[in-house]
């Protein structure tokens, strides 16, 4: 077996779970993934040098392959009668995605007027898994608003649910000019952020976690609702003005709340 060989079964042995999980987010299985990471690591290499190394069978490690240069993460490099198998580079692989979303973006206004045909009316949408969760917090970023978002946010479970999306967000927040109001239980995490809030553009009261300990966050905005919970990676989204109203209600009667037990 060739150094490099040895250099490529040794990288499809290496855990790099966290960007295997990304990879996977965008849309490729497990074991594409996993080959794109080893193919990115180990450099152009054969069918035959992938399957030593591997330890997958050709019949299998084809179509595999084949999926990947559909996709284009992959491409074929022919030097003759020999054909080679090279990953895209991490700036293409950006490129390639970032077009994609272009296309999207070019979509939203035939799809805005479809999903707009719809007969109105309370709408409930659930989402699961990292990126839905995360696109559940962008959309307050996004909506049209006449005030401030109104929330109560379990800061320490989140942040621990969601560390590197949480330590931008309020960054992104404060980009867009998107005011707060925010109840959270009293953590030292909590503390630590109301001392930020004229900058942050937020106004935090904190209750006593001891009393009324929650884990998930709800946010009021526009005509919608939002309850999430990041540590399983769960929400449900509420699109109704009643609703809305409803718990914007809720939230004033606990803002009250929040400094008598104080």
């Amino acid at each position: 077996m060739t150094t490099k060989n040895s250099s490529l079964g040794s990288s499809l042995r290496v855990r790099t779970a966290d960007l295997q999980r990304t990879l996977v987010d965008l849309g490729l299985a497990d074991r594409e993934a996993a080959l794109y990471l080893a193919l990115l690591a180990a450099g152009p290499e054969s069918m035959a040098g992938i399957a030593s190394a591997s330890g997958w069978r050709r019949t299998t490690l084809y179509p595999r392959m084949q999926r990947l240069v559909k996709k284009g993460i992959v491409r074929v490099e022919v030097f003759g009668r020999r054909r080679r198998y090279a990953a895209i580079t991490p700036e293409e692989l950006y490129a390639l995605h970032r077009a994609r979303l272009e296309r999207v973006r070019d979509l939203l206004p035939r799809l805005g007027a479809i999903a707009a045909a719809q007969r109105p009316g309370t709408r409930v949408h659930a989402f699961e898994g990292r990126e839905q969760v995360i696109a559940v917090y962008d959309d307050f970023l996004r909506e049209r608003r006449s005030g401030p978002v109104l929330a109560f946010v379990a800061l320490r479970a989140t942040q621990r649910a969601l560390p590197d999306f949480m330590a931008t967000f309020i960054t992104r927040r404060m980009r867009r000019k998107v005011r707060m109001r925010a109840i959270m239980p009293d953590t030292p995490e909590s503390q630590d952020r109301k001392r930020h809030d004229e900058e942050e553009l937020r106004e935090t009261r904190l209750i006593p976690a001891d009393r009324w300990p929650f884990s998930g966050d709800v946010y009021i905005y526009g005509n919608r609702v939002a309850i999430v919970s990041a540590p399983e990676l769960r929400a449900v989204r509420i699109e109704s003005e009643d609703i809305a109203q409803t718990m914007r209600a809720f939230f004033e009667l606990a803002w009250i709340g929040a400094m008598v037990v104080r």
